[in-house]
């Protein structure tokens, strides 16, 4: 198991490169994350571009969590020379890696066992120190973790899994972690999975993409990218809602939009979840097979709100 590589210039057309990391003796290479290094806290910036980091985990003997760096703006990557987090359990995975500017400090996500959770704290990048672990019910692997404007202006973090469930929360005044309301759930019966934002930057878009894991008979390939979403946070009636849009794109992308709104709706419902203008782009990681395509439409509080339209 390796890292792939590919680059886009606006998220929609990918050009593959060559692999990126490749398993050696001490290990296979499972998921991470990345970060650009601009206050050069790692001290390992070489030449004028700062160092791109890559989290990721080892396993071999045991799942530790390693880091390879880019000092050519990602051409190349360079293993580092010892993990820097040793295995902590026997799953521990996944690590997710972000500035936190408001404290000045870096944040570590790392997913431990069962449903557990876990959130590191480093000034250098290079080591890090547990800050404390968090249950996430009914979800597992593949933490992400970033900051979201709502719509009062006020700044909370999400805390998610790799089958989204998510918490909402702050940083108390100590520095941890705290949800300000109970567990919530963006997507229901989808096939996408282990979601992950982009690098963070203030003020600008967080945009996620998901890998979509659907059987599609015939292609050549195991699983694929979906449609970048720009992730919002919505207040109504007192609780906070994730929220996922597709990201502006080119209108000579579009083959076809579609207005779909089917099932039964409260009032409630129409508030959160308008109408939905899907494009066909978007339809297509619901094919489930030759006869057409099916858009899933989720409530909030449970019920069937399963429509199928035929593009």
């Amino acid at each position: 198991m390796h890292w792939g590589h590919a680059v886009s210039k606006d998220l929609f057309h990918w050009e593959h490169c060559q692999e990126a990391l490749l398993s050696d003796g001490d290990g296979v290479i499972f998921s991470g994350s990345a970060l650009i290094d601009y206050r050069n806290a790692s001290g390992l910036k070489k030449g004028q571009n700062a160092p791109i980091l890559f989290y990721y985990t080892r396993v071999g003997k045991t799942r530790d969590q390693c880091l390879a760096v880019s000092t050519d703006g990602g051409l190349t990557l360079t293993k580092y020379e010892r993990p820097v987090l040793p295995a902590m359990t026997s799953e521990n995975r996944d690590p997710k890696v972000i500035f936190d500017q408001a404290r000045s400090r870096y944040l570590m996500a790392l997913y431990m066992e069962e449903s557990r959770y876990a959130l590191f704290v480093s000034e250098t990048l290079l080591d890090w120190r547990l800050l404390q672990e968090i249950e996430l019910p009914g979800d597992n692997e593949c933490p992400d973790i970033y900051p979201l404007r709502a719509e009062d202006g006020r700044e909370y973090w999400i805390l998610s899994g790799a089958h989204d469930k998510y918490y909402v929360g702050i940083f108390d005044e100590e520095g941890y972690y705290s949800p300000v309301q109970e567990i919530g759930q963006l997507s229901y019966d989808s096939e996408g999975y282990a979601a992950q934002t982009y690098f963070y930057e203030k003020e600008k878009p967080v945009i996620r993409f998901t890998w979509d894991r659907s059987n599609i008979p015939g292609t050549p390939y195991n699983g694929s990218m979906c449609f970048p979403m720009e992730m919002g946070l919505v207040k109504r009636d007192g609780t906070f809602y994730l929220t996922a849009r597709p990201v502006s794109y080119e209108a000579g992308l579009v083959k076809k939009r579609l207005l779909f709104s089917r099932g039964r709706k409260s009032q409630k419902d129409r508030t959160l979840f308008p109408d939905l203008q899907v494009v066909e782009l978007v339809c297509l990681r619901f094919l489930q097979n030759a006869e057409g395509f099916q858009a899933v439409q989720a409530k909030p509080h449970g019920g069937d709100q399963t429509g199928k339209e035929k593009l």
